[in-house]
């Protein structure tokens, strides 16, 4: 699958860039980060599944939500929204703007991806307390 997906997109999507990026090379960098993305999921989920401590399955989760999130954070900055459906563009923002904001719904996210180890590991936590 992934080898039809790179042999498919990334020559259209080469033969777009050289052209100045036409709208019809879009759908094929859709298709391209789209697959790296759930390559990094798929990753980060057979890691997690291979893995034999509590610690290695939360860094396993974390890296594959971080390359996840790298790869959409560069699928989102670089597709203009506005001018592919014809609405006014919006104000610019600053990378910094951005970055805060992508710090402070991080911790959000990781909680919510990690709900099951976290519990896992404070159960463990407070039993070897209560056996202390």
């Amino acid at each position: 699958m992934g080898s039809i997906t790179l042999s498919l997109t990334v020559p259209i999507l080469l033969i777009g860039l050289a052209r100045g990026l036409p709208r019809w090379t879009y759908p094929f960098g859709g298709l391209l980060f789209g697959y790296y993305g759930l390559a990094a999921r798929q990753t980060s989920l057979w890691l997690f599944l291979h893995s034999t401590t509590v610690w290695k399955r939360i860094l396993s989760l974390i890296a594959g939500f971080v390359f996840a999130s790298v790869i959409g954070s560069i699928s989102y900055a670089t597709w203009d929204w506005a001018a592919y459906y014809g609405f006014p563009s919006s104000a610019p923002e600053s990378w910094y703007v951005s970055a805060v904001k992508a710090f402070l719904i991080f911790p959000i996210w990781i909680v919510v991806l990690l709900w099951p180890a976290l519990v896992g590991l404070a159960r463990r936590i407070f039993h070897v307390r209560k056996m202390a």
